[in-house]
């Protein structure tokens, strides 16, 4: 039977996901009702990205200094509640600017804390000897979250409720969320501990420390490849719910509920994770799933239809796995108390900010010319984004592993030690 400390662990993905779940399918929609055109909407949702490069780093800095990442979390919740409701003051667009940018600024700050916060828990686990719960484990809790609120919006759009309707939905559930990180376990040391040396100015600047491991060997390249893979997914997210409602012509209230079809996919991959990995090793899975990505942001060029439009989503999955649950794990494997927030917020930062930002960006004038046009730029990043992680990762390096050390090596599910991945060519 799952502890108490796990349970309310699983329950903060589950309602933190659940307030991505009530806008993500949806603002592009709503902007769109509002009176923006796509140039405008790409701007906004690369304004509004901008805000990961602020947020996340100084959060995380704070977590990893002095404050406590549960009561962070639940400011940063609290505020975000308050931003979205006062997106309904008016339709103005230097207002909806204003607040959906507030919005982000706090909620992408929430992820990097909360991930920290679990695999601090987990590290707790091994200290006291209790066996440690992967990653995947509590992360597929985030994804079922996700799909919660598309069944809600569903009936509510049914019933004449306008577009709006996801603005009150996700402040309340963001509330929600912020009465919930109160009842997660205390994430830090009881004592402290004496450890391996550390990088150097860990002690006084772990956002210092965490950027000579991010962008050191071997994570450089492989941080390089999800900076691209970010960009271009930028694009589908905020260009996917037009596409459906003007290009493919399919309703407004089937939205949320197409989106769902790829998160159930997704929680499918996510309780498989660690099998998958075993398997595959990082750099095949990396190799596979980017592949897909390519796959899919074709598909949506080529043939702007519903069937193709809907039936892609079967290649979320996998997509999933390369963006929201290989990364955090494998870099958690790099870091240690001293700034293992530091680490998660500084890629958030770099490779999750800054990468959506320019994508957006550069998605906007796009989609005014062409909604398919966007999808082929995404899918020509995506790419050389593959071609990068091909060129990077040699497979005649060293021998194929045994199957023993293979899970040990490839096992990213949340190993204590970094796994041997091959190394990149440029090393």
């Amino acid at each position: 039977m799952l502890n108490p400390p796990m349970r309310a662990l699983k329950s903060q993905y589950f309602l933190t996901y659940a307030v991505m779940g009530c806008v993500v399918p949806f603002i592009s929609l709503f902007f769109r009702d509002i009176g923006l055109g796509n140039t405008l909407i790409g701007y906004i949702m690369a304004l509004s990205s901008l805000a990961m490069v602020i947020s996340p780093v100084i959060v995380t800095f704070l977590a990893d200094s002095r404050l406590d990442p549960r009561r962070i979390m639940a400011v940063a919740l609290t505020l975000c509640a308050a931003a979205l409701l006062a997106m309904l003051l008016t339709r103005s667009f230097a207002w909806v600017f204003f607040t959906y940018g507030l919005y982000t600024l706090l909620f992408v700050s929430v992820a990097p804390l909360q991930d920290g916060v679990n695999f601090s828990i987990q590290q707790r686990r091994r200290e006291a000897g209790q066996p440690p719960v992967d990653f995947h484990h509590i992360r597929v809790w985030g994804s079922i979250g996700y799909i919660v609120p598309s069944f809600l919006l569903f009936w509510l759009f049914r019933h004449g409720f306008p577009i709006q309707s996801i603005i009150p939905a996700g402040a309340a559930v963001a509330l929600l969320a912020m009465l919930s990180s109160f009842l997660l376990p205390n994430p830090k040391p009881v004592e402290p501990q004496i450890s391996a040396p550390q990088p150097p100015g860990a002690a006084s600047m772990p956002t210092l420390a965490a950027a000579r491991i991010l962008l050191g060997r071997p994570l450089l390249v492989f941080c390089t490849a999800i900076f691209l893979i970010q960009m271009a997914m930028a694009s589908y997210y905020t260009f996917y719910p037009l596409y459906l409602t003007e290009r493919v012509g399919i309703d407004k209230q089937w939205v949320g509920l197409i989106s769902t079809i790829g998160v159930v996919v997704e929680i499918g991959f996510m309780l498989c994770f660690g099998r998958i990995i075993r398997a595959l090793g990082l750099r095949n899975l990396m190799l596979i799933g980017v592949a897909c990505m390519v796959l899919r942001l074709v598909l949506l060029a080529a043939f702007p239809t519903a069937p193709v439009a809907i039936g892609q989503q079967l290649l979320h999955g996998i997509h999933v796995l390369v963006l929201l649950v290989a990364p955090p794990v494998f870099l958690n494997q790099h870091a240690d108390d001293r700034y293992r927030h530091s680490l998660q917020g500084l890629f958030a930062m770099i490779m999750v900010g800054v990468a959506r930002s320019i994508g957006s960006l550069i998605a906007g004038p796009i989609a005014h010319w062409s909604l398919t046009g966007v999808y082929w730029y995404a899918a020509g990043v995506c790419a050389a984004a593959l071609l990068l992680l091909f060129a990077a990762f040699h497979e005649a390096q060293a021998p194929q592993p045994a199957p023993a050390a293979r899970e040990q090596q490839a096992g990213i599910a949340d190993a204590a030690e970094p796994p041997a991945i091959t190394q990149p060519a440029s090393s």
